[in-house]
């Protein structure tokens, strides 16, 4: 693939989808403990980052979703969502499928109704659903992008000179901690 596509970059056209491009950002591969070899992807791909959904992308993505589930919601549910997750495509979806939950738990008829009312009485629960989820987002950091888990601790702390210090040393990991 990689000659094909350095013959004529409209010859082919390849999408890698995923959450962690760390294979892509490394020149090397462990394959065990003792031995590392030149890794064949590094650099192949230019990496584009999805951004956050805006208020009305979270309310067509809910809009839909929850259609297919027999849930419908009243518009001021989408701001909640929006506000509690930042348009994060993955959170909102755990939240509203911790919603339909909830509503099969109690065995309510579809379609459902969520209202801002019903929201508000179940948020600590989709909070605590979701943030297995968020501990999950953060230990991918953690695990992983060291520095870009240290820029995020830094400014959670309101340390501002060391994350600075991070972004000046690495600047790759702005990058990476946006995206």
């Amino acid at each position: 693939m990689r000659s094909i596509i350095q013959e004529g970059s409209n010859l082919i056209s390849l999408l890698i989808a995923g959450t962690n491009p760390l294979l892509f950002e490394s020149p090397f591969i462990e394959v065990s403990p003792t031995e590392r070899v030149d890794n064949p992807v590094y650099r192949f791909i230019t990496q584009k980052y999805l951004d956050f959904f805006t208020r009305e992308d979270v309310e067509k993505m809910i809009l839909v979703l929850g259609t297919f589930a027999g849930l419908y919601f009243e518009r001021d549910v989408f701001t909640y969502l929006f506000d509690d997750y930042g348009g994060h495509p993955f959170l909102t979806r755990m939240a509203c499928s911790e919603l339909n939950t909830i509503v099969s738990e109690q065995k309510s008829k579809r379609p459902f109704l969520i209202t801002p009312d019903f929201y508000k009485d179940h948020r600590s629960r989709i909070e605590n659903a979701v943030s297995d989820y968020t501990k999950l987002l953060v230990g991918v950091l953690q695990e992983w992008y060291l520095s870009e888990y240290q820029m995020l601790e830094n400014l959670a702390v309101g340390n501002e000179p060391a994350f600075n210090q991070i972004v000046s040393d690495d600047s790759s990991a702005i990058k990476n901690l946006i995206g």
